[in-house]
């Protein structure tokens, strides 16, 4: 949610989805579903029908509404599988050179706020770098690792993951005591066992860790939680969101 706020002038809040569909409101013609406040304001105001995405993805389409301008042309199109931010510490983001709307916002004194998902790179390109003056959320998104329902992006991609390690390591141990056996263990052979058992080790540790070092909330600069608490994390959202307007 982006907040624009002005003692002089017309304020404005933009509700971004990443993930809703034309026809999943009522105002634009869904009956199974109750959507009374979103209606009202479609009533009440100016309804688009009619809109053009710079990318099916939530990390390119962000930076081209923040900039105006289509994301690859500032380097938040990747090329590869997943071409989104998937994890808290990763390098890159949105360029400090790029014109944010709410940069040229603060130029016409408005103060700003983003609160909810920013998406668009880590420390030192946060929502402070980019026109906002106050944020409020996940530095990264929410990934299906920060439910309690176990739930994994890495499963979901490779659903073999664990079955795939432990033939590893089990393949690497059983050669090993093999050679021990036949009093044909060398520097060679001890060093594919330790390896048969680290890599599946730390790739174990990276799966189980994604929750820990990635589940961020923050304000500002500051993490105010680790891992986030999900089931109370809209209404959190909803009063920050009042308290800024």
């Amino acid at each position: 949610m982006f907040v624009c706020y002005s003692t002089a002038q017309t304020n404005f809040v933009i509700f971004l989805a990443d993930d809703l569909g034309y026809g999943d409101t009522g105002a634009f013609g869904n009956t199974t579903l109750s959507t009374p406040n979103i209606d009202k304001l479609a009533e009440n105001g100016v309804k688009f029908t009619h809109h053009l995405a710079a990318a099916s993805l939530c990390t390119p389409s962000r930076a081209a509404l923040l900039t105006g301008r289509y994301p690859i042309r500032y380097g938040m199109a990747s090329e590869r599988v997943n071409r989104v931010f998937l994890f808290t510490a990763m390098r890159g983001g949105l360029p400090h050179s790029e014109i944010t709307f709410t940069k040229l916002l603060q130029q016409s004194n408005y103060s700003t706020a983003l609160i909810g998902k920013w998406h668009l790179g880590g420390p030192n390109n946060d929502p402070l770098n980019h026109g906002f003056d106050y944020f409020y959320g996940l530095p990264l998104t929410n990934l299906k690792d920060f439910g309690d329902d176990n739930s994994s992006v890495v499963l979901s991609n490779f659903p073999y993951f664990y079955y795939c390690l432990s033939t590893i390591a089990c393949i690497g141990i059983s050669c090993a005591l093999l050679l021990y056996k036949w009093k044909r263990l060398t520097k060679t052979t001890m060093f594919l066992l330790i390896l048969s058992i680290i890599v599946p080790g730390t790739l174990l540790l990276f799966q189980l860790s994604i929750k820990r070092l990635n589940s961020i909330l923050m304000r500002n600069t500051t993490v105010i939680e680790q891992p986030i608490n999900l089931v109370s994390l809209n209404r959190r959202f909803v009063k920050e969101s009042n308290n800024f307007i």
